[in-house]
């Protein structure tokens, strides 16, 4: 279940909402044609198991797979037809920064 549910965040449409997000020394998001590998860690089973009836943002982490650096992030579903509508047998996810990502913090910095 563990890595269906990995699967399905990684092929799920994930919304950054507030600060965007970059790895290494300031450089934007997209300078490189590199995958950045995340992990999010929370409480994505019962978000998906409520995504019909409930969109409450969750606590949860963010970070750069391969470290130990995170980021405090807000889980929850979003997209109402995809959510309710028996389209997609997983919700796509909104991913939302509480406070942007200083320079420097945690591997990945804010760009700008």
């Amino acid at each position: 279940m563990r890595s269906a549910v990995r699967l399905c965040i990684m092929s799920a449409l994930v919304t950054v909402s507030g600060a965007a997000v970059a790895l290494g020394s300031g450089k934007p998001l997209f300078s490189s044609g590199e995958p950045i590998h995340i992990v999010i860690q929370g409480p994505v089973g019962a978000i998906a198991r409520r995504a019909a009836d409930d969109v409450t943002p969750r606590p949860a982490t963010l970070s750069v797979a391969g470290t130990s650096d995170s980021l405090p992030i807000q889980l929850s579903a979003r997209g109402l037809s995809r959510r309710t509508g028996g389209i997609c047998t997983f919700p796509p996810l909104r991913v939302e920064f509480p406070q942007p990502p200083g320079p420097g913090h945690c591997s990945l910095v804010k760009s700008g």
